[in-house]
């Protein structure tokens, strides 16, 4: 249970990252 949590807290970390290159990157696509 411990080990799943850490993971999707990690996931939502580099979902994050990636939003915002994506925001840097490419305004338009959101």
């Amino acid at each position: 249970m411990k080990q799943k949590n850490k993971t999707i807290g990690i996931n939502m970390i580099i979902r994050d990252i990636i939003e915002v290159k994506a925001k840097e990157k490419e305004p338009i696509l959101i």
